[in-house]
């Protein structure tokens, strides 16, 4: 909620942006049209987490001072999120994807000159430099199998949590796309699914599609870049109104349709759920990864 100036500095257009990481592009999450130089307030809502956020102000009512603002305020209410990567060695890879060494040959020293500085942390130590005690570094990525091929990527298990929720999810996916030009370009879908326990009567699997992407197109660089330039970042994905008890059985596949091209993700490939903190929770039951508070918007008084 802003508060504007009733001037001629009110600006006419407020725009809210979100992005998932510093570096990431960002996107439109909500837009306000101020109807008049005499507003006072202006509300944008949103319904989705946030992490990083910006707020554009653009143009005004013919005002000499520019844009002003009187305040700005922000309500919502603290969320949970962890990551959800793909551990190479864990997944199964069925219909042609596979997982993709880039490099198994980089030495130490020259990381800070040849590998993009988003890919350090995912480097793995590989087999050992002749006639030294240093090791090779590598990186390895999912490849999503040859073109015209359906093919998919089972994740491990999640880590079960007893007494949680999982609301929502977001996706920031990170990916380069190899494929002609004027051809189709490869697509991919992420799905939940949730297995049945042994004592169930009723075998069947539950699955809650999470994320479909539009055409993962081309962009200036290709896979035998992805060392030396990083991934390509899509527009940020929000699905939210899962109510997905997370102490189920579940796991995460990605499916890819290749049409006429193929497709690398990272490990790290920008999945993220979310739920309520719960005290009450066992912490021991919560995953490895560090907890996050994000801020998403709530009505004043709820």
């Amino acid at each position: 909620q802003s508060a504007t100036q009733a001037k001629a500095e009110n600006p006419r257009t407020l725009i809210l942006q979100t992005c998932a990481r510093e570096g990431a592009p960002y996107a439109d999450i909500a837009r306000c049209t101020v109807e008049s130089q005499s507003a006072t307030q202006a509300r944008l809502s949103v319904n989705i987490p946030l992490r990083f956020a910006r707020l554009i102000a653009r143009n005004n009512f013919g005002g000499m001072f520019g844009i002003c603002l009187r305040r700005i305020t922000f309500y919502g209410y603290p969320l949970r999120s962890f990551a959800v990567p793909a551990r190479l060695n864990d997944c199964t890879y069925e219909r042609g994807s596979a997982v993709n060494v880039h490099s198994d040959s980089i030495l130490e020293g020259d990381i800070a000159q040849l590998v993009h500085k988003s890919l350090h942390s995912s480097l793995e130590l590989g087999r050992r430099v002749p006639s030294s005690n240093h090791r090779y570094r590598v990186y390895r990525d999912i490849f999503s199998g040859n073109p015209h091929h359906s093919s998919m990527v089972q994740l491990p298990p999640l880590m079960p949590m007893e007494g949680v929720t999982l609301i929502a999810a977001s996706l920031s996916l990170r990916y380069v796309t190899a494929c002609e030009p004027g051809a189709p370009a490869p697509r991919l879908r992420i799905t939940l699914v949730k297995l049945p326990y042994e004592d169930d009567e009723d075998q069947h699997v539950e699955k809650t599609l999470l994320f479909s992407t539009g055409p993962l197109e081309p962009q200036d660089w290709g896979p035998a870049d992805i060392i030396k330039q990083g991934y390509h970042d899509f527009p940020q994905m929000f699905t939210d109104n899962l109510g997905i008890n997370a102490e189920d059985h579940l796991h995460v596949e990605v499916a890819f349709d290749n049409f006429a091209g193929h497709v690398h993700l990272p490990a790290d490939f920008g999945l993220k759920l979310y739920y309520l903190p719960n005290d009450d929770a066992d912490p021991s039951a919560r995953p490895e990864q560090e907890d996050e508070e994000i801020m998403v918007e709530r009505q004043p008084g709820e």
